[in-house]
């Protein structure tokens, strides 16, 4: 039987450890949940990335399996001696890339317990989903102990896809720094730095340079505002495979001079002072991290009304709404905000008091904290 004096070992199974919603979820809670109750492994299918910097104590080990293209069956092996040798009590699957092989080297490992979270889908997924990997996956869940999920809109789509039980799946919010991540005057280098003038208004976007972040609605809205209001500039911060294509297509629109692709910034709480606007324009979203510290930095929201958009931005009181690839919408509700400089500031307030309320980094730790320590202990109790 399990000495519940030791420390809980947790597996962390992720496809990189690279910038990204998921290795940001993994970040906060390492660095915030209880060190002396928990040790953790993360384990990158590929390979490990830039987050690893952002880890902050010593409670961890990190491997990188560097798994191939496709299906690559070094990769459970390598799982299930991971897994053994450290005697892990759980395994927190992250995403589809790390379901089959995760439970197959959790089963073969006598791993105790096994956790799935569902993060969100890409570009392919909201289009298409084959139905041999549907089928998979709906199998595969059947050998789950629990499900998470970062919103009620992602719990409801995930029962109705899987067939799986309500009660399988628990939801956990996303959580922020609101230290961190507070309205703070220390922007003029940043700004300089990118060529922004004093009088400019910034509109700024954070994400991965991916088709599911839908950035060419944004330069699209952007070009139309840009023509009605010469001291607007536009933000996109982030890479990814779109990066070379929406320059290209910012040149195209002549935006280019007025539009700053940053690329990857381990600054974002810096970055997010320098904005004056937010504007997420994805086809789907779970529960977005990047929105969540935007409204901690108290700035005003235009979001995609997808996912859990509509739970973070309450239409015309912290931010706007608008519709999936709707140009005109986008560039209306961007033009509001633009003229308007004491909305912006009222919506920006109403933005931090939502985040305070409900989204604190402390609130999401409490959750696993609880969800981790109540599945050690039924496992026992059953056993």
């Amino acid at each position: 039987m399990r000495d519940m004096n030791t420390k809980l070992t947790i597996a962390h199974v992720v496809h990189s450890f690279g910038a990204g919603g998921i290795e940001n979820g993994i970040v906060n809670i390492i660095n915030n949940i209880n060190k002396e109750k928990y040790f953790h492994i993360i384990c990158c299918l590929s390979q490990t990335g830039d987050f690893e910097n952002k880890l902050l104590f010593d409670n961890y080990i990190i491997y990188s399996l560097n798994k191939k293209e496709g299906n690559d069956i070094s990769v459970p092996i390598k799982l299930i001696k991971i897994f053994k040798s450290h005697n892990v009590d759980i395994a927190h699957l992250r995403g589809w890339p790390t379901l089959v092989e995760g439970i197959i080297a959790a089963m073969i490992a006598r791993t105790p317990s096994i956790i799935y979270g569902f993060h969100g889908k890409t570009a392919n997924d909201v289009n298409h989903i084959k139905p041999i990997r549907k089928l998979s996956e709906k199998s595969a869940l059947k050998f789950i102990d629990k499900i998470i999920t970062l919103s009620d809109v992602m719990k409801d789509d995930y029962v109705e896809y899987t067939g799986v039980t309500r009660n399988c799946v628990e939801v956990i919010y996303n959580g922020v720094d609101v230290d961190k991540f507070n309205r703070a005057p220390c922007g003029e280098q940043i700004r300089n730095d990118f060529g922004f003038k004093n009088e400019d208004i910034i509109i700024g976007s954070i994400g991965r340079l991916d088709p599911v972040k839908d950035f060419d609605t944004l330069l699209r809205s952007f070009k139309k505002n840009f023509i009605l209001n010469r001291n607007i500039k536009l933000l996109i911060v982030g890479n990814g495979p779109e990066l070379d294509r929406l320059k290209k297509m910012a040149f195209e629109l002549g935006v280019i001079e007025r539009t700053v692709f940053a690329g990857y910034r381990d600054d974002i709480h810096n970055i997010l002072n320098i904005i004056d606007i937010y504007a997420q324009t994805s086809i789907y979203e779970g529960f977005s991290n990047t929105i969540l510290e935007a409204m901690s930095s108290s700035l005003p929201i235009v979001a995609t009304n997808v996912g859990g958009n509509p739970f973070l931005v309450q239409d015309n009181e912290n931010g706007f709404l608008v519709e999936i690839g709707v140009d005109e919408q986008l560039c209306e509700k961007l033009s509001i905000l633009i003229s308007n400089a004491d909305l912006r500031e009222s919506f920006g307030k109403l933005s931090r008091t939502i985040v305070l309320e409900k989204f604190s980094i402390n609130k999401m730790v409490e959750s696993y904290d609880l969800l981790y320590s109540n599945i050690v202990k039924q496992k026992i109790h059953f056993l």
